[in-house]
């Protein structure tokens, strides 16, 4: 999104951490909580929001302030939010069943294999799932 100002009403209401900020771990902290956005301030804050509606851009030149967690990076400055604007997460509510995509040459997933005990057991063979899914 940019930089924006800031002020005591707090632009992104919402403080998620203070110290060692990135500008990755702070969108992601903002997006698991459900938040439209995600801001980094001062080089060690991250803040979360969803309306940026009353912000005040301002250029990027005033968010200078280098990252506590990645110095090479930009965190915002001074009462300035470098602000990110994020996707949602996709609720479980959210999938629908597709199909069941058979190996080529074994039989439908889940694998099955003989045990040496007591029968079947499912078994994941996540290497062989993901050899067929390379195809």
């Amino acid at each position: 999104e940019g930089c924006f100002k800031d002020n005591a009403a707090r632009k992104l209401p919402v403080l998620a951490y203070v110290g060692d900020v990135t500008n990755e771990e702070c969108a992601t902290t903002c997006q698991s909580r459900g938040y439209t956005y995600a801001g980094t301030q001062d080089g060690d804050q991250c803040w979360c929001g969803n309306d940026l509606s009353t912000s005040v851009r301002t250029t990027m030149s005033k968010c200078d302030e280098p990252c506590a967690g990645d110095g090479g990076r930009s965190c915002g400055g001074p009462w300035r939010n470098q602000v990110y604007s994020l996707a949602p997460l996709p609720s479980k509510d959210s999938f629908q069943y597709a199909a069941c995509c058979p190996h080529p040459t074994r039989s439908p997933l889940p694998f099955r294999r003989k045990s040496t005990n007591s029968g079947d057991h499912h078994v994941g063979h996540a290497a062989e799932f993901a050899e067929m899914t390379r195809r």
